[in-house]
């Protein structure tokens, strides 16, 4: 019997047709019995693994402890019992949604009628300003690694993007033109962009995107004239 304050990878077995699920916690005993009551109310959020209960019952099912170890190692060592199982067996055997123990719902797809249920629930739905500050301070310090940048540039692109062939209505010209009205740029504006413009970091951003380029005579002529009118408004409010 797990003791209670146990820690550690565990499985979920059908030994009707051998399908295993992997997972981790600081309480391996408190997290078979969630399991185990979501299954029973036939409310887990891994479907496949429900689908499987509910067709073989609860008798077809053995928990396993896998693993001990400490609370702070729980993710990396399901992470190396992940990589194991899904090197060994082939996708179908497995109930895990996703091979990163970090994120279990990553590559887990929404139906449509789910989706449109999401998207009703939030609709006209504001967030208050404690709740912001949170979501900003849970935010504060990541890092996006260079591969997810690109990835994200590249969903974000061309066709892709949600402003594709899109153009603003005369009433959305209208209420931005209003809103930028009377909206003065101050020196201290000025000189913060100047500031970031010139530092280290962006040249060197700006010399790996145009590096191997070539810029047609016309794509050189527009860009002196957008200096030339970006100088011209400088001057004129300085």
């Amino acid at each position: 019997m797990v003791s209670a304050k146990t820690s550690g990878v565990y499985s979920i077995t059908n030994t009707v047709d051998g399908k295993v699920y992997i997972g981790s916690g600081d309480n391996i005993h408190r997290r078979w019995i969630a399991h185990r009551t979501l299954l029973r109310r036939s409310c887990h959020n891994n479907t496949h693994l429900q689908n499987a209960w509910n067709r073989h019952g609860e008798q077809a099912f053995v928990f396993a402890v896998l693993e001990e170890c400490q609370r702070e190692e729980t993710v990396v060592r399901e992470q190396t019992h992940l990589d194991r199982v899904f090197a060994e067996r082939p996708r179908q055997e497995i109930y895990n949604v996703a091979r990163c123990a970090e994120a279990p719902m990553r590559g887990a797809k929404a139906s449509m009628l789910t989706t449109l249920r999401m998207s009703a629930a939030l609709k006209g739905k504001k967030r208050s300003a404690e709740t912001r500050a949170r979501m900003c301070l849970a935010q504060r310090g990541r890092k996006i690694s260079d591969e997810a940048k690109r990835n994200i540039s590249v969903s974000k692109s061309g066709p892709n993007h949600p402003m594709w062939g899109k153009e603003f209505s005369a009433e959305r010209k209208q209420k931005i033109s209003a809103a930028n009205k009377g909206r003065q740029i101050t020196g201290q504006w000025l000189e913060n962009m100047r500031a970031a413009a010139r530092s280290d970091k962006r040249r060197a951003k700006i010399s790996a995107v145009l590096k191997g380029r070539a810029f047609t005579p016309e794509h050189r002529a527009n860009w002196m004239a957008a200096m030339r009118r970006r100088q011209e408004a400088t001057l004129g409010v300085e």
